[in-house]
C-alpha cells in the first residue's frame, strides 16, 4: 500500500467556521496481473466541505492510495473472460474481499490524515464492497 497523493486545503477565513458535512466522491481503478498473481486497486477520494445548508465551502481534501494484493493461485479465482474487452473476470467474492480490505484501509488513512486539518477527522461511511464495486462500475 502506498499513498499516491494527498492535498488538503482550507481557506484561512474558514479556520474558525463550523463545517456542516462533506460531499464525497470516489474513483476506483483496478488491474490484474495473473503471471505476478497480483491485484491492484487505486482509490481516489475527493471530499468537499459544506456548510449547514449544504453549500460548498472553500475547504477540501483529495487523497489517492494504491493497494497491491498478492494472491496465491490467482488463476483459480478467475470467472471467465469479458466478451467485449477480452479481459479476465475475477470471481465476485474475491473482488468484494479485496475491495473491502482496500476501502477499509482507505477509511483509516483518511481518518488519520485529516486529524487536525479540518475541525475533526473525516470519517468515511462503511460500505458494502459488492455494492460499492457495482456502483463504481456503473459510472
Amino acid at each position: 500500500m502506498r499513498i499516491l497523493g494527498a492535498n488538503f486545503f482550507i481557506a484561512p477565513a474558514l479556520v474558525d467556521t463550523p463545517i456542516g458535512g462533506y460531499r464525497l466522491e470516489y474513483q476506483v481503478d483496478n488491474g490484474l496481473n495473473l503471471e505476478e498473481r497480483a491485484i491492484r486497486i487505486v482509490i481516489d477520494g475527493k471530499f468537499q466541505a459544506v456548510d449547514e445548508s449544504d453549500t460548498p465551502m472553500d475547504a477540501r481534501c483529495e487523497l489517492s492510495a494504491e493497494f497491491i494484493f498478492n494472491v496465491e493461485d490467482l488463476k483459480q479465482y478467475m470467472d471467465g473472460v469479458d466478451k467485449n474487452t477480452g479481459m479476465n473476470l475475477m470471481h465476485p467474492s474475491l473482488g468484494a474481499t479485496v475491495m473491502g480490505i482496500a476501502f477499509s484501509t482507505f477509511r483509516g488513512i483518511v481518518f488519520t490524515r485529516t486529524q487536525g486539518t479540518f475541525k475533526d477527522p473525516l470519517i468515511l461511511p462503511i460500505v458494502n464492497p459488492r455494492k460499492f464495486l457495482e456502483d463504481i462500475n456503473r459510472h
